[in-house]
C-alpha cells in the first residue's frame, strides 16, 4: 500500500494536472472572489438599512466613509436609494461572474485529471 503523501495517488494527480497550474490558480482566485462578493452583499444591505434609511451613524472602514463622502455623503444616498441598489446589483453580478469562472476552471481541471 502506497500512502498518498509518499508519492501515491496525489503524485499521480499532480503530474496529470501539471500543465493546469494557471487554471488551478484562477479557480482558487474565483472561489475567493465568489465568497468575498457574496459576503459583501449583506453588508451593503445592512449599511443601507441602518445608516441610510435609519438614523444610526455610519460605522464603516475609513476608505468606505471617504468614498461615500466623495460621492456626496449619506444625504445623497438618502435621496437616491437607487445608488445603493446599483452597488448591491454590482456585488451580486461580480459574485456570479466569479462563480461561473470557478465552475468553468474547476470542470476543465477535472476533465484534464480524469483524462
Amino acid at each position: 500500500m502506497t500512502l498518498p503523501w509518499k508519492g501515491g495517488k496525489i503524485k499521480l494527480i499532480a503530474s496529470a494536472a501539471l500543465d493546469r497550474k494557471l487554471s488551478f490558480a484562477l479557480c482558487c482566485t474565483a472561489t475567493i472572489g465568489t465568497v468575498v462578493f457574496s459576503l459583501l452583499n449583506p453588508q451593503i444591505i445592512r449599511y443601507t438599512i441602518d445608516s441610510v434609511i435609519g438614523t444610526e451613524p455610519l460605522d464603516a472602514p475609513v476608505f468606505l466613509i471617504n468614498f461615500i463622502e466623495s460621492i456626496g455623503g449619506i444625504n445623497l444616498l438618502r435621496t437616491n436609494l437607487w445608488i445603493c441598489a446599483v452597488f448591491i446589483a454590482i456585488a451580486a453580478l461580480l459574485a456570479e461572474l466569479c462563480n461561473i469562472a470557478r465552475n468553468y476552471t474547476g470542470s476543465e481541471i477535472g476533465e484534464t485529471v480524469a483524462w
